[in-house]
């Protein structure tokens, strides 16, 4: 490890430290749901600690109760895509890999879909570090709050980028789920 690594991870957030990638199957794109919204309800505990008020503290444990609700819906619908897909593999006798078939199609957007998840992934560690330097006032949960509408908004943008199939299906289901 070189002199910096040490001091690079302390200043790693939680976030950081798992990397939002290219989803190439409605599984994965709900995954990738679970796994923002495991990172918002993280972002809204770290909140909730800091909170000085009653008040405050039962917006955020409103937030937080929201945000797992959604989580378990991703989590069936993963469940759900993922029998899906093992069913047409084992159909196929073993040969469709789908992952692969998706790959090639999206091979001219690819880059765009990574940029937004990189950019999401970039959001959500900027309101992870505000919250650790900063004193909870009513301005903050306003921001930290409208994360829902930024994660539905990313989700119809990856749903426009995809080939209407089953990943964008999954991508406007999720965006539904965050009205």
């Amino acid at each position: 490890m070189t002199e910096a690594a040490p001091m690079m991870k302390k200043n790693v957030t939680p976030t950081a430290q798992g990397s939002f990638s290219c989803p190439l199957s409605a599984s994965q794109a709900y995954r990738l749901g679970v796994n923002l919204h495991t990172a918002i309800v993280d972002i809204y505990t770290a909140l909730a600690k800091k909170c000085s008020t009653a008040s405050e503290q039962e917006t955020i444990k409103a937030m937080i109760e929201q945000e797992q609700e959604r989580i378990a819906a991703f989590e069936k619908g993963f469940a759900f895509a993922l029998n899906c897909e093992l069913s047409r593999f084992y159909n196929s006798g073993g040969t469709v890999l789908e992952e692969d078939k998706m790959a090639q199609l999206i091979t001219d957007t690819r880059q765009l879909i990574q940029r937004n998840l990189d950019n999401c992934r970039a959001h959500l560690e900027t309101l992870e570090k505000e919250i650790a330097a900063t004193t909870v006032r009513e301005q903050t949960i306003t921001v930290v709050g409208h994360t829902k509408e930024y994660a539905r908004d990313l989700y119809q943008r990856l749903s426009q980028l995809y080939p209407k199939c089953e990943i964008s299906r999954a991508f406007e289901d999720m965006a539904e789920m965050c009205r």
